[in-house]
């Protein structure tokens, strides 16, 4: 097998571990809220979206989700701008 059957083989075997969601903060959500021990129900996510008002607040009221990107190029060329030595 050559290196670009090895990286297509690689590549259709992860294809089911693809994100869904454009947004990684949605990702994130989607996955604690639907998680289970094989992957994502979305009979447990459409459930925890769909539920009552008046229980929705003891399960999802209060999700606060913050992506940081860090830009390690950015960071290593200007380590001196940003560690005093």
């Amino acid at each position: 097998m050559n290196k670009d059957d090895k990286f297509f083989s690689f590549f259709q075997s992860n294809i089911s571990k693809r994100a869904e969601d454009i947004n990684c903060a949605t990702h994130l959500i989607r996955n604690a809220i639907g998680q289970t021990e094989v992957g994502i129900s979305h009979g447990k996510l459409s459930a925890m979206l769909t539920l009552p008002e008046n229980f929705v607040r003891y399960y999802r009221d209060d999700i606060t989700v913050t992506v940081v990107y860090f830009d390690e190029t950015y960071l290593t060329a200007n380590l001196s701008a940003i560690v005093p030595e």
